[in-house]
């Protein structure tokens, strides 16, 4: 590992490390704020003992959160050195792995042993639709599959950069500052596949600890022995995973984007002069543009623009709900 991506790792891992005592110290698990949450998650008129048991849930997770958050900003900042992309945004990063600490804090406490292992089926089923509604889980699919999409639109556009960057580099002697026909103004889009595969393992890594929490919320015993803190409970573990991970993914998809901006963008001769000198075996050879790529960098740019907008307003309606959530008492 390079002596600058070192760096990159130790700084975002003291960011993150004052980030995650911060949290610890902000968000105390009382009585009270479980209570609270409750009062969120559908319980109107939550008591004591139900506010205690809230608050044993929280308490659980604030004692994850350090652990977790400073082994997610190490990794981030591993695995960019390791594609060679610096983390030049050292606060996007940071919030990047606070928001991504939130998804894997509730995977991690869902994947524990519950402290009442013995089920209890009572004559409702619980499904999925009852921890997130309809209208949430098809506005997930979407964005997961918009993410997909525009890495597999970056990975695509990657492969014509390299095809430029191969060319460049069979026709070295011809091109560049030693060139011995004057031609030295011609680029080459960024090189490079660590960036786009780096995102698109995030992306699937993001989905797939989404698609774990919500199926451990279903298929878990009991979170508490309270039959309405249990469904509470389980409804605001599988909405925190879905919102989070809707978040992430828009996140994500800005970087994919900006990737496919980055390579339409690219005009190796702007004015034309030259390539013109060259002999026209190697314009001939020069890789054309895909006919696709434009339109496919200006579709996802219209894309950003209302992605991050309606993935907002999904997180606010998820994370806030503005009705009385119905509480569904069974076990599978």
């Amino acid at each position: 590992m390079p002596a600058i991506g070192m760096t990159e790792l130790v700084m975002v891992g003291i960011f993150g490390l004052l980030v995650a005592i911060f949290v610890v110290r902000a968000l105390r698990p009382t009585p009270k704020r479980g209570q609270a949450v409750l009062r969120v998650w559908g319980i109107p008129e939550p008591t004591q003992a139900q506010g205690e048991a809230a608050a044993g849930y929280l308490r659980e997770r604030r004692r994850l959160y350090p652990v977790v958050l400073l082994v997610v900003t190490v990794g981030i900042a591993g695995a960019f050195a390791l594609a060679g992309q610096p983390v030049e945004d050292w606060g996007g990063g940071v919030l990047g792995a606070v928001i991504a600490t939130l998804l894997l804090a509730e995977l991690v406490a869902m994947l524990r042993r519950p402290k009442q292992p013995t089920r209890v089926a009572l004559l409702v089923r619980r499904s999925l639709r009852d921890l997130v509604p309809r209208l949430g889980l098809v506005v997930y699919g979407l964005v997961a599959a918009l993410g997909l999409a525009a890495a597999a639109t970056a990975l695509s556009a990657q492969a014509w950069a390299h095809r430029i960057g191969a060319w460049h580099t069979r026709h070295a002697d011809l091109i560049g500052p030693n060139s011995p026909i004057g031609v030295e103004s011609l680029g080459r889009p960024p090189q490079g596949w660590g960036p786009v595969w780096l995102a698109l393992c995030m992306l699937l890594l993001v989905v797939g600890a989404t698609g774990a929490v919500v199926w451990l919320t279903l298929a878990r015993g009991p979170i508490d022995s309270d039959p309405q803190v249990d469904s509470a409970l389980r409804i605001r573990t599988a909405r925190v995973a879905v919102g989070v991970s809707m978040v992430l993914i828009v996140g994500l998809y800005q970087r994919l984007y900006e990737r496919v901006f980055l390579i339409a963008g690219f005009h190796g001769d702007p004015d034309g002069t030259s390539l013109a000198r060259l002999p026209d075996v190697l314009i001939g050879d020069f890789p054309p543009p895909p006919g696709w790529l434009p339109i496919a960098n200006i579709a996802l740019g219209y894309v950003a623009m209302f992605l991050f907008l309606g993935a907002l307003v999904s997180w606010a309606a998820l994370m806030m709900p503005f009705r009385r959530l119905r509480l569904v008492e069974a076990s599978r």
